[in-house]
């Protein structure tokens, strides 16, 4: 079972006054499976440390989502009862997003996530996340694990780094309209369309353009302008 709720919830940046915890001071302690992992993030300008190839790969998402605009790592330790227990949890990751959703996230295989230990514990954990507007998302290598993807997605971050000189300075979403005129095409479309294929990865890598994620690399794959939704359908 996973947990993905997503209702809308107020701005970013709200505070949480009725609930019990605290900023981490030292994000990732290095307890034996810290410090695996740091993944350079342009995003936040600075390097995010990760306990696993698993949460590099959220991360890894979350860099290359148009609409997140923060990642921080293990943000803050909630105290919550569960069976008349008190319990501590550290989240791995809050994701804050532009429309002001905020994704308090953790990271786990799905192996652990079936126990009915984790069961239990992360649905009281949602309840009490809920509680203060934001979400409890629960990702696990069935979303994160995609080797085509998350290759692909390498190589549209790395291009982030490289500037391509424009062919236009017509918006995007005019030269659509006016050299190709329709809701999606194919690659090779878009490519004499609007400039070429360097042109073509780079707003790829931007997200001003997106392909449907399981066709990446087929002859099906077809090229549409970014639209609202599309960076949730990453974690999917």
């Amino acid at each position: 079972m996973t947990y993905m709720y997503i209702p809308h919830v107020p701005a970013i940046g709200r505070s949480y006054p009725h609930l019990p915890f605290h900023q981490t001071r030292n994000p990732v302690r290095h307890t034996g499976r810290g410090f695996r992992v740091k993944f350079a993030s342009q995003k936040m300008r600075r390097m995010i440390r990760c306990e696993s190839l698993l949460e590099m790969q959220a991360v890894q998402l979350a860099e290359f989502a148009r609409d997140i605009l923060t990642i921080e790592e293990q943000p803050f330790r909630l105290r919550y009862r569960v069976s008349g227990k008190l319990r501590r949890y550290t989240p791995d990751f809050r994701f804050c997003w532009r429309d002001g959703r905020e994704w308090i996230v953790e990271v786990k295989p799905q192996e652990r996530l079936a126990l009915p230990k984790n069961q239990s514990r992360f649905a009281r954990i949602a309840e009490v996340v809920a509680a203060s507007g934001a979400t409890f998302v629960v990702l696990t290598e069935a979303q994160l694990h995609r080797d085509a993807l998350n290759d692909q997605i390498n190589q549209w971050l790395r291009r982030r780094q490289i500037s391509f000189p424009s062919t236009s300075e017509a918006p995007l979403q005019k030269l659509w309209a006016d050299r190709i005129g329709k809701l999606q095409c194919s690659l090779e479309e878009a490519e004499q369309a609007l400039g070429g294929k360097d042109v073509v990865q780079q707003l790829f890598a931007h997200r001003d353009l997106v392909c449907e994620l399981d066709a990446i690399g087929s002859s099906r794959m077809t090229v549409r302008l970014f639209r609202e939704g599309d960076d949730d359908a990453l974690f999917v």
